[in-house]
């Protein structure tokens, strides 16, 4: 009985000597691939952000023309709010690029 618990604490005190590996850890091929597929991601996510950005801008003319002028500042705020999801995918997408240069550069050179 002593001994499994001396054991276990044992392996209690290794583990996050084992399981830590920072992210250097990963081979720079990989980090690429990572890179590449987080750009995917975002650019699927601004066209979607952007349809959806579209599709408001539309709703919100057409309340507008209808004299629904609430249904148009509703519809106009979420414009605004799509808007601000794609500023934030660019962001995003720009941070994702310059890692993937960063990345093929210490791939390449190192």
């Amino acid at each position: 009985m002593k001994t499994r618990i001396a054991l276990f604490a044992l392996s209690l005190i290794a583990l996050p000597l084992t399981a830590a590996q920072t992210a250097s850890a990963e081979p720079y091929g990989a980090q690429v691939a990572r890179d590449r597929a987080h750009i995917v991601h975002h650019r699927r996510q601004i066209q979607k952000d952007k349809q959806e950005a579209a599709y408001y801008a539309g709703r919100q003319a057409q309340a507008a023309r209808d004299g629904n002028y609430g249904a148009a500042r509703y519809f106009g705020h979420k414009k605004r709010q799509e808007q601000a999801q794609i500023h934030e995918q660019r962001r995003k997408l720009w941070r994702d690029r310059a890692e993937l240069r960063r990345d093929r550069y210490w791939r390449n050179h190192y």
